[in-house]
């Protein structure tokens, strides 16, 4: 995925479509990917505070699904520019 410095989808692979319970890029791009966090400040300053301790490495979040469903998940994030 890819998300606009504001924390818009900008794009979505085929396994988080999956992941979220969404049927297509459409029902995600332009929204906030806050939308998914299971609580919503769980993600505040999440991809800022792991660029500047660990980019790259993997670590675990929880998310909600289209359906309202929490599930753990593990992420990424580096800056691409």
């Amino acid at each position: 995925m890819a998300a606009a410095p504001g924390g818009a989808f900008l794009e979505a692979n085929p396994a988080l479509l999956a992941m979220l319970g969404c049927a297509d890029r459409g029902e995600l791009l332009g929204k906030a990917v806050s939308d998914f966090w299971h609580s919503p400040d769980a993600g505040n300053g999440y991809g800022p505070l792991v660029l500047e301790n660990a980019p790259g490495k993997s670590h675990e979040l929880q998310l909600v699904r289209k359906n309202g469903t929490a599930f753990t998940a593990r992420a990424s994030v580096r800056e691409v520019t």
